[in-house]
């Protein structure tokens, strides 16, 4: 299933390292510290591996990088590619992905030479059986921890090995995004109460504040009238004063 390999920068990898695997078993051979362990560690960290110390990286991610050696720089980044082929004709014929880290921290994933996110490539390798957690990749010791494993853990393997481990994390995030959903829907409804409720202060203060602008007016109209009133009467005891006045004056003469 998996036919090609290429690590670029990968721990004690510092030259770029293309594995062809063919059909069949195949086998990696060689002495003690001559990176058998450090090639089934880039399997893993390319399919995805979110934990360092899985990865003998006690102080990072930063650590599966080339540090450098008496005649080799340290290298910028790691990257590793994995070709993988289809069984019995499931799904494409084959799917590539690949994992890039710079020593400044920028990390992305590629599917079949697109830029994806991580959930497309667990879903990509979990429509195969793959996966960090499908134990596709079982690794010096962990048979033993496998035996060793209590039964919810037995359990989890057996979902894997079953192909029914994909469904259950999808479910998994579904019930997560709608828990998520739930509590954005309930803080709406609080909101929408609280603005409701403003929104009728609002209304009241509205209405005062018409009643108050209609009352303005008719005082307004009010004062202009009796102003108004007023001015009538002044003239008209003007005029009687003015009677009165030549009156007086005729008498006199």
């Amino acid at each position: 299933m998996l036919s090609r390999i290429e690590v670029r920068g990968f721990k004690s990898f510092a030259n770029a390292l293309t594995l062809d695997l063919g059909p069949g078993v195949n086998v990696i051979v060689g002495p003690n510290g001559s990176g058998k362990s450090n090639i089934v560690e880039a399997v893993l960290w390319g399919m995805g591996e979110q934990r360092a110390s899985r990865l003998r990286a006690p102080t990072g991610w930063q650590d599966v990088i080339f540090s450098g050696g008496p005649a080799k720089p340290p290298s910028g980044m790691a990257e590793v590619s994995l070709l993988i082929a289809a069984e019995d004709g499931e799904g494409p014929a084959e799917i590539e992905i690949s994992r890039r880290l710079t020593r400044a921290g920028d990390t992305g994933y590629r599917l079949n030479g697109e830029g994806c996110r991580l959930i497309d490539v667990h879903d990509a390798l979990a429509a195969r059986g793959l996966g960090t957690e499908s134990f596709a990749v079982i690794r010096q010791g962990q048979v033993e921890a496998i035996c060793a494993s209590r039964p919810p853990e037995v359990r989890a393997i057996l979902d894997e090995a079953a192909g029914i481990g994909l469904p259950k994390r999808r479910r998994k995030r579904a019930a997560q995004k709608l828990a998520r959903i739930a509590d954005r829907l309930e803080r709406a409804r609080d909101i929408e109460k609280e603005v409701a409720a403003r929104a009728r202060s609002l209304e009241r203060q509205a209405r005062a504040a018409d009643r108050a602008v209609e009352i303005e007016e008719q005082l307004a109209r009010a004062r202009a009238h009796l102003a108004a009133l007023r001015a009538v009467t002044a003239r008209r005891e003007l005029a009687e004063a003015a009677g009165r006045a030549r009156e007086a004056q005729t008498a006199v003469t």
